[in-house]
């Protein structure tokens, strides 16, 4: 932190609700919807997993609630990436805590479910002087556009949905930022989670392409994205 500091970048850290969570609850199965009955074992692939945090449950919340203590203290940002994307409800549909959260806020589906968690901790960030950002999933909940900014991965017209309603947003659309994507290089025998993003391509991305005039200043600009189980 103290290097990227004295070179003028601010760090923002991540830290992943509901979903893409299951090297943590391999420490932490109590967590889980499934209890001490999931098996302990971390994730070791690029796929989306079905095990995600148990969001009816008191005790989870207040665990996540004590890392984001933890994360605000050590980073001195205003911001703060709580994630928010490819997160199964299955376990959510069958779960009698998930049921009973669902119940008592008065939500008819596992998605507004997720809405409300994410909510929870936006809100929880606001107290603590920090904005939330998320993936663009995180909007689905409408949380307040002064406590959220959206990291935008699905296209144009969910961008310019989110600026229209008054967020402000960060770019990353994995034809032009994702780095774990394949350059097409001539001859090129390494594994790529998927095909598509050349320098050339990369060097072309123009965030503000499709931003209506009005709502270009919501625009933060763009992150590109490298996950490195292939690196």
């Amino acid at each position: 932190l103290a290097y990227a500091r004295e070179r003028h970048v601010t760090v923002v850290p991540e830290i992943e609700l509901p979903g893409h969570v299951r090297a943590f609850l391999a420490a932490h199965p109590e967590c889980s919807c499934r209890g001490a009955d999931l098996p302990r074992i971390p994730r070791c692939g690029n796929s989306v997993e079905e095990e995600v945090l148990c969001v009816g449950s008191d005790e989870t919340l207040r665990f996540l609630e004590g890392v984001l203590d933890e994360v605000c203290e050590m980073f001195p940002g205003k911001v703060v990436h709580i994630g928010g994307d490819e997160a199964p409800h299955g376990n959510w549909e069958v779960c009698p805590k998930c049921q009973a959260r669902m119940k008592a806020e008065g939500l008819k589906t596992p998605g507004e479910l997720q809405g409300w968690m994410m909510n929870h901790f936006v809100r929880y960030l606001a107290k603590k002087g920090k904005t939330a950002m998320g993936w663009e999933e995180i909007l689905a909940g409408k949380p307040d556009p002064k406590d959220v900014i959206a990291q935008c991965w699905h296209g144009p017209s969910g961008t310019k949905k989110a600026v229209e309603a008054g967020y402000r947003v960060v770019l990353s659309p994995p034809e032009y930022c994702y780095f774990d994507f394949s350059q097409g290089c001539y001859g090129d025998k390494n594994r790529y989670n998927g095909p598509g993003a050349s320098y050339a391509k990369v060097k072309s991305f123009n965030p503000m392409a499709g931003i209506p005039g009005a709502h270009r200043a919501q625009v933060l600009g763009a992150e590109c994205c490298n996950w490195s189980e292939l690196t």
